[in-house]
């Protein structure tokens, strides 16, 4: 089941949508461990997304694309710094 909702959302993001349009598609709640995107209050990509339940972050630009690169476990050592409107991204 959980495979259905992890194709379901690659579909989902392969169309440029914003954020709380791939959002209101997503179950309520959703299944546990699927990823959920984070949106700003406009409806908008935040520019940093988290997948809490595999430790992953990542930056990702104003279609919700990932950055390549910014992809970091969390668990280890949480340096995902996303700058709004960049292409790339800064380690403190």
């Amino acid at each position: 089941m959980y495979l259905l909702y992890a194709f379901w959302f690659i579909f989902l993001l392969d169309i440029v949508r914003s954020c709380q349009e791939v959002l209101n598609e997503i179950d309520r709640p959703p299944p546990p461990g699927m990823y959920v995107p984070q949106c700003k209050a406009d409806g908008s990509w935040r520019e940093k997304q988290c997948h809490i339940s595999i430790g992953y972050c990542w930056c990702v630009d104003e279609n919700g694309e990932e950055i390549k690169g910014t992809k970091q476990n969390v668990r280890l050592n949480d340096t995902v710094v996303c700058v709004p409107g960049e292409s790339d991204y800064e380690k403190p």
